[in-house]
This record gives structure tokens, sequence and C-alpha cells, in this order.
């Protein structure tokens, strides 16, 4: 029996009563590792102010905090590749582990931005103009309005204010 063990059982009664509960918690958990518990951290990139909605991150505006591995949730960003370049989805504050959910790669297309519409197959291009019908970031799909027909259409996001209109299946018959 280790001595983990033996504390963890003698003290069972005091801890509940005491509120040490988490201190049961990490020495189960240190018995399943040993007898000597060793906690290790890990460095996570965080906000070094607060960021809201529409502010694009950048390397300046990380800052990097420590935090046990045994608490950090798989929702947390751990990479900066994925803070960078990227805009909050709500206000975000400095000092605080990011979550995946709450950032975003910026919108290149808004919703009721007129965009200019394209359909290219090999031996025609067409352009015209449509008005977008939803937020969509590029290589999104997104659904707009022609603005002369009226027609609704889908097509991919390739750039600030353009959409690539799919061709219909098996391209356009002469």
């Amino acid at each position: 029996m280790s001595i983990l063990s033996t504390i963890a059982r003698r003290n069972l009664r005091i801890a509940f009563g005491a509120g040490v509960g988490v201190l049961l918690a990490a020495m189960a958990h240190a018995e399943t590792v040993g007898d000597v518990a060793a906690v290790s951290n890990i460095d996570v990139p965080t906000l070094a102010r607060a960021i809201r909605p529409g502010d694009i991150i950048v390397t300046g505006d990380i800052a990097w905090i420590q935090v046990p591995r045994v608490k950090l949730n798989p929702m947390i960003v751990t990479d900066v590749v994925d803070l960078i370049g990227h805009t909050p989805k709500r206000p975000l504050r400095a000092g605080d582990p990011v979550r995946n959910v709450d950032v975003q790669v910026p919108a290149a297309v808004k919703r009721n931005d007129l965009v200019d519409l394209s359909i290219a197959t090999p031996f025609l291009q067409i352009t015209t103009q449509g008005k977008a019908l939803e937020d969509a970031a590029i290589g999104a799909a997104i659904r707009v309005q022609n603005v002369r027909s009226g027609k609704i259409l889908e097509g991919v996001v390739i750039g600030p204010g353009r959409v690539a209109i799919r061709p219909p299946f098996g391209g356009m018959r002469s």
C-alpha cells in the first residue's frame, strides 16, 4: 500500500467536511502514476489585450501562460497558429485561455454585401453582380442572389467580394 493511499484513507472523513476534495482527487491521480506527485504544465497562448469581434488577432496580441496539463480542457487553443489571423466570435478578455469555438476565420464576404459572381467552364466565363445572403470566409460555401434575375445560387468565396458559382453538373452543354 502506498503512502498516498494511506493518507487518502485516513483523511477521507476530514476531506469531505473541510472541502478539500480537490486534494483527494490530486492524490488519487498521483497514486495512479506513482508515489511522487508530479504536475506538468503546458504553455498555452492567450491574449495580451482584450479583443472584440471584428478585430484580427496578430502576433503582438499573443501572451503565454502555463496551465497544468491535468486542467487543460481539450477545447483550449494550444497552438498559436489557431489564433493569429482569426477574429473572436464574442469579446475575449486578456489572460484567459481561448477556446477553439471562440474564434473564427474572418469573413471575406458579409451578409447583404454586393459581390462579383463568376462561373467558368473550359469554353466560357460569365461575371455578374450578386448579393451575399450570409457571411463566409475564403474557401467557404455561400448562398448568393443574382441581382438581375433574383435567382438564389450556391458558390464558394474566392476572395474579398468575389464568389465562384459552381457550374451545373457535367458543365454547360453546347
